[in-house]
């Protein structure tokens, strides 16, 4: 009979996901706004971290610099073990919407991680990063700094704005 080697027991050292964290603060909005703001995290398939895009001309070289680029490239494995791609993470968009207003959404963040969790990265709004003292783009390192960071966002006064003019609605 094998005896098994997994180092595993359920419930132990388990770490709050970032998703439901923020999920608990959707709930707690939606009490004090009676239902009026609705603040909803919900999986996200798109572009998350400013990046270059190449188009017209630009798209067309870099077809032709791959065609061609140098006959062999090196091949590192750890590239290939983990989850260090980007198609591996988990992806979140965190918005405010209105009862009355529906179809309206103010996009918060995104929140994106690994099954590790940490350290888990966020894209901030512009106006909020700048109240903050904040990247618009940056990590966090653990459970504890994702819960100083998010306070800070939803304490933000460009949010209460935002929050107050849908409760008005």
């Amino acid at each position: 009979m094998s005896i098994g080697m997994w180092n595993f027991e359920p419930d132990k050292g388990i770490q709050e996901l970032p998703r439901d964290i923020v999920q608990e603060q959707c709930k707690i909005l939606s009490d004090i706004t009676q239902g009026k703001v609705i603040a909803r995290i919900a999986e996200y398939d798109g572009n998350y971290k400013s990046q270059m895009v190449l188009t017209g001309l630009g798209a067309v070289q870099k077809g032709l610099d791959m065609l061609s680029g140098p006959m062999e490239k090196k091949f590192d494995i750890q590239e290939e073990l983990g989850d260090g791609t980007d198609d591996s993470k988990l992806v979140y968009e965190f918005f405010l919407t209105a009862d009355n207003a529906p179809r309206y959404k103010y996009r918060i963040c995104f929140i994106y991680y690994g099954v590790l969790l940490y350290p888990a990265g966020i894209s901030l709004q512009k106006d909020i990063a700048e109240e903050i003292g904040s990247e618009t783009e940056f990590f966090v390192g653990d459970e504890n700094e994702f819960k100083k960071v998010l306070s800070l966002i939803l304490g933000s006064k460009t949010l209460s704005v935002i929050i107050n003019n849908l409760y008005k609605l």
